[in-house]
């Protein structure tokens, strides 16, 4: 792991193929309004925050459900409470299905962004679920959609450390995506 200002960490993490696309982050409640939901976050990251803001450990917002799932979505919630355990959990997958452009918004927020779920989705997933769902299972980094160099190149530049964890369908996909964005962020290395 290398650690610092501008610096990646890497880890590596694989879900199972159990999990189908979009099945994570459902729709909200239908007996709760997204006010009465907005109060709950508040009220959860508040008292999460000062036990958190002591010890150094951020809180990272998923850019995927109903809430976060957009840019104009996420700074409307992400002002909920002001503090340094708030950051952005940017998944590059999933906000590419949801029809974003993941590379330019991560541009502006890579401030906040400290530990993006390093996610790409397969050209035929891409084509199939885009706009459509929230979020699947990722193929192996480097065979998607997902430009790597621009993701990587942008959080070089964060004054902070980022955790990178590799996140697809299967241990193989995972081991490609690992070599694959160890030499990427080992090029970026100051």
């Amino acid at each position: 792991m290398v650690r610092g200002p501008g610096r990646h960490r890497r880890g590596l993490r694989c879900r199972t193929p159990r999990r189908r696309a979009g099945r994570c982050g459902g729709p909200p409640p239908s007996w709760t309004t997204e006010e009465e939901n907005r109060t709950l976050m508040r009220y959860t990251l508040q008292e999460a925050a000062p036990v958190a803001e002591p010890r150094g450990i951020a809180i990272a917002v998923e850019t995927h459900g109903e809430y976060t799932a957009t840019p104009e979505r996420l700074d409307r919630h992400r002002g909920l409470i002001e503090g340094p355990a708030l950051t952005i959990h940017l998944d590059t997958g999933n906000s590419y299905l949801s029809g974003n452009d993941p590379h330019a918004w991560l541009e502006t927020i890579v401030g906040r962004a400290t530990h993006p779920p390093t996610k790409d989705i397969s050209h035929e997933e891409a084509a199939r679920y885009r706009a459509k769902f929230r979020g699947t299972l990722g193929c192996a980094c480097g065979e998607g959609v997902i430009a790597w160099e621009r993701i990587v190149s942008t959080l070089a530049t964060a004054d902070h450390d980022v955790v990178h964890f590799v996140e697809c369908a299967s241990l193989e996909a995972a081991t490609k995506s690992y070599a694959y964005l160890s030499e990427l962020i080992g090029a970026h290395a100051p």
